[in-house]
């Protein structure tokens, strides 16, 4: 079965476990330091995991321990400082260029 024009990534909140199109969520990505960066354009090499843009999910990020477990990492994983001031900056979640699209 070939994939047309109209197909669209289905991917899974790592925080509620809805399952969105790829262009609803925000892609996570770990860096060579450990540390969880977002990845608004989807180009960031490695293994990416994907969050709800919303605020709720983004709060989440810190109380679960999924993080590890999704990056398939043994050693501690941080999140960057500015992962958080995302949700009251749409154009981070847009990919569109901007501050946050260059973290």
């Amino acid at each position: 079965m070939s994939k047309g024009k109209g197909h669209i990534p289905i991917r899974t909140c790592i925080c509620c476990r809805a399952r969105r199109g790829r262009n609803d969520l925000l892609r996570l990505v770990l860096d060579a330091d450990g540390m969880v960066v977002p990845d608004a354009g989807g180009r960031k090499p490695g293994r990416g995991a994907y969050v709800c843009r919303d605020a709720g999910c983004l709060s989440l990020l810190h109380k679960i321990n999924r993080l590890q477990r999704v990056f398939r990492t043994k050693r501690p994983v941080a999140l960057h400082p500015d992962l958080f001031g995302l949700s009251a900056m749409p154009e981070a979640f847009n990919g569109k260029a901007g501050a946050a699209s260059r973290l």
